[in-house]
Order: C-alpha cells, then sequence, then structure tokens
C-alpha cells in the first residue's frame, strides 16, 4: 500500500479462516512486508448515561436513598447543582468519582453501576 497517503491498517492471523490468510500471517512474522507493529487496542471510552438512566441504576443496587442523603448533605454546593441539574453522568465525571470515593465504590463497581444505567 506504499503508494497510498495513509497509514492502512490490516489484520493477519495465525488461525485464519483460509490457507492465503495463514500463509499472510506467516509472511508477515517473517518480514517479508516490513516492520509489524503491535497490537493497539482500541481505545477505552468512558460510559455515558442520561441521569434518569444512573438514578435507576442506583434505586436498582440499593444506592439510591445513600446518594441522595449524601448529595444533600455535601458540604460542597457544586456537588448539590450538579446532582439535581446535569442531564448526562460520565463514569469519569469528577463529581461520580468523588461522590463513588465518598461511598467507598470501587472503580469496578462504579463501571457495573454505569453498565446496569446503559441498560436501562
Amino acid at each position: 500500500f506504499e503508494e497510498l497517503p495513509m497509514v492502512v491498517p490490516f489484520t493477519a492471523a495465525v488461525d485464519a479462516d483460509t490457507a492465503y490468510g495463514r500463509q499472510l500471517y506467516q509472511n508477515a512474522l517473517a518480514g517479508q512486508y516490513g516492520p509489524v507493529a503491535g497490537y493497539l487496542a482500541p481505545p477505552v471510552h468512558p460510559i455515558q448515561v442520561f441521569a434518569v438512566q444512573a438514578l435507576l441504576a442506583l434505586k436498582d443496587a440499593g444506592l439510591y436513598n445513600t446518594v441522595v442523603a449524601t448529595v444533600a448533605a455535601h458540604p460542597l454546593e457544586e456537588v448539590r447543582i450538579w446532582f439535581d441539574k446535569a442531564q448526562v453522568w460520565r463514569e469519569d465525571d469528577p463529581y461520580v468519582q468523588g461522590l463513588g470515593a465518598e461511598l467507598g465504590l470501587s472503580d469496578a463497581q462504579i463501571k457495573a453501576l454505569f453498565v446496569a444505567a446503559s441498560l436501562k
């Protein structure tokens, strides 16, 4: 693909469905096509949900009343405003992360809540 002005991603696998595909893999491994870059995993994008989805997931997890009470008593007005007015919640949002930490939730637990919310 040298004539193309951009990099063209190509994947070859030792267990390709065709003999030709398996041969391409062996040729690439032997360096016949030049240097082979290592695998780069696609970027992980934080989950984003509507606030109502998040609130329903908190309810299902038995955390809704605890979160509401924690926010209502929070010393930072910004947290109370965010909780009341944000229409979209992201798992990497500083308010989400801060409240999660205050509630003793791990990153994995927050992720699980967002996965559950995304299914609402």
